[in-house]
């Protein structure tokens, strides 16, 4: 704003430089949500049932998650190596390459893939136990 104020004009691109890092920031931010385990959780169903069905309910979501967000960090994959094979730009004030925002996402979804797999692995081991899938915060162990 000051430099709009001032010189007449604004910082040149930075609608562009916003839309590339705002994919940067949600697909990064992706996998530190699962792994920190503030990522949306719903276990009002869960917790109302016997422990090793609810451990195996919580394991069976994460499992079809896991296997989703894996099939789109592939799909997505593609797309960032055509992007980059094609020099793919954004149109606008200076035509910034679009490859490296496109690449940030399956290297998200690939954390975000992973630490799902993680949860329903330790789902399914409570389960195996006996003891309930959750923490005292809903959490998935």
């Amino acid at each position: 704003m000051v430099l709009r104020k001032f010189a007449g004009e604004g910082l040149r691109g930075t609608v562009e430089f916003t839309e590339i890092l705002l994919v940067v920031a949600v697909f990064l931010g992706m996998t530190g949500a699962e792994t920190t385990r503030t990522h949306l959780r719903t276990p009002i169903v869960v917790e109302r049932l016997p422990a090793r069905l609810g451990g195996w309910l919580i394991a069976s979501g994460l499992i079809v998650a896991a296997l989703c967000t894996a099939w789109t960090t592939w799909a997505s994959a593609g797309s960032a190596l055509a992007s980059f094979q094609s020099h793919e730009i954004r149109y606008g004030l200076l035509g910034l390459p679009l490859w490296p925002a496109k690449a940030t996402v399956p290297l998200g979804m690939f954390g975000f893939t992973v630490a799902l797999a993680v949860h329903a692995f330790s789902a399914a081991q409570a389960a195996l136990a006996g003891r309930s899938a959750s923490d005292e915060r809903g959490n998935v162990l």
